[in-house]
């Protein structure tokens, strides 16, 4: 009979516990739990039905405890330190099981900063819960009472939206539902820290009787994590909690629900097809423009991107090559002429920020140049029909690549400062390749 939307290490011997109540209650039909108030004497009544000789009386009493919840706990508690001791392991069973029930007596409502944006404006979602009861209700988030501050403002920005997201349904009014999208945690220490912590164990925070928490998600559509609202129309946002409940009757009856009253933010304009709707981060295309083959490399994120445009053939240059494939063989072209091993030559002005769906062209050669360097390097008689080109573009300069050249770079005073200093956070670090395009006529 235990909901479990976080699992740990350290939760294991509960649930443990939890499951061996629950699975013998699952393999007889199950029976609708009783739901609503009760009375003190009525509590007291079920603490000693735990003990009764009775299975299903047994069974009853404490799908009934867990539908009552944090008002039967001093009475649990009391139980669980008697002397009976069928009463006393069920009644601590139960108080594990409330332990990790959310949102218990809590009301929960929605507001966003605006009803109306474009696919590209920033939106903040508010979550408000009060709690209505008497008793301290638990929340699956961590609530920050002090100021927000720039230095954690990504990491609290990412975690509050993981502790939300479990719950958060958004969903366009034809394109159906959206799922949360994450940029790379790795190089950002504070940020790793925060979505470690839900991994191993998520947040929770005691909201106490009569208080109200306020939880805002800035960046909703636009943060490091977000929900993307890229289509023209109409989006719905629910919030909707029920314990995962191992208790069948429990689970059918939703014992626990909590749910907000949905909102709606119409999206106008929407985003240009040529931004991504599956998170892919770049395009590399290539195409014959004359006569010349064209690369052009286009950001499909849903967020500028910086392109490293400094091209040459060793780090922290991007490599850019033109591949020629013939029969079972291949040649190189690069796109600068030899490599460009001096730092002092790496420019800020070639670190290129690119708009959602923007491109640029990172290279051209003839469509002569290319067939020349086929002919030289086909052996003699080969033929070279069916020959095709590609582009592949790689950059490994990005976070990665200065931390693990940290030593040598704050080491060397001959290192340029653009090279020491921090670099965007959306720097394209990978490998991209352009379609195929012929050379020569195919047979």
């Amino acid at each position: 009979m235990i909901p479990a939307p976080h699992i740990s290490l350290s939760t294991l011997p509960r649930l443990v516990a939890c499951l061996l109540l629950s699975c013998a209650a699952l393999t007889i039909e199950a029976t609708p739990p009783k739901t609503g108030p009760a009375a003190p004497k009525e509590i007291r009544a079920l603490i000693g039905d735990l003990s009764d000789p009775s299975f299903e009386v047994r069974r009853s009493a404490t799908r009934r405890l867990c539908a009552i919840g944090m008002p039967a706990v001093a009475a649990l508690e009391a139980a669980a330190g008697g002397t009976d001791f069928e009463a006393a392991q069920r009644a601590r069973r139960v108080l594990d099981v409330l332990d990790d029930v959310y949102f218990a007596g809590v009301e929960i409502s929605l507001a966003v900063s605006r009803e109306t944006i474009g696919w590209n404006e920033p939106l903040d979602l508010t979550i408000t819960c009060r709690n209505t009861t008497t008793y301290a209700a638990v929340l699956p988030f961590e609530i920050h009472h002090e100021q927000r501050s720039a230095a954690t403002s990504d990491a609290r920005q990412v975690g509050d939206l993981l502790d939300a997201a479990e719950w958060l349904r958004v969903a366009h009014e034809d394109e159906g539902e959206v799922d949360l999208r994450t940029d790379d945690i790795s190089m950002e220490a504070a940020v790793r820290e925060a979505v470690d912590r839900r991994v191993t164990a998520g947040p929770r925070s005691v909201l106490p009787a009569g208080e109200t928490a306020v939880i805002k998600l800035a960046g909703f559509n636009r943060g490091w994590a977000r929900f993307p609202l890229l289509d023209r129309g109409t989006y719905t946002l629910r919030f909707e909690y029920t314990p995962d409940w191992t208790d069948a009757a429990l689970a059918a009856a939703r014992v626990g629900h909590a749910a907000a009253r949905e909102v709606r933010v119409v999206v106008n304009p929407g985003a240009p097809r040529t931004v991504s709707r599956v998170g892919i981060e770049a395009d590399f295309s290539l195409a014959q423009v004359g006569g010349a083959f064209v690369a052009t490399l286009t950001n499909r994120s849903d967020l500028p991107t910086v392109i490293n445009a400094n091209l040459g053939m060793v780090e922290p240059f991007a490599s850019a090559e033109w591949i020629v494939q013939w029969a079972s063989r291949s040649r190189s072209i690069p796109f600068v002429d030899g490599p460009i091993a001096s730092w002092d030559r790496f420019a800020a002005d070639r670190l290129i920020t690119l708009a959602p769906g923007e491109s640029i062209e990172m290279g051209r050669i003839d469509r002569k140049t290319v067939l020349d360097r086929l002919r030289a390097d086909a052996p003699e008689g080969e033929s070279i029909e069916g020959a095709v080109l590609i582009a592949v573009y790689r950059n490994p300069y990005g976070r990665l690549w200065q931390r693990r050249h940290k030593p040598t770079l704050l080491g060397n005073p001959e290192v340029p400062k653009l090279l020491r200093s921090p670099l965007p956070r959306r720097l394209l670090t990978s490998t991209v390749s352009t379609n195929r395009i012929p050379i020569t006529p195919k047979p």
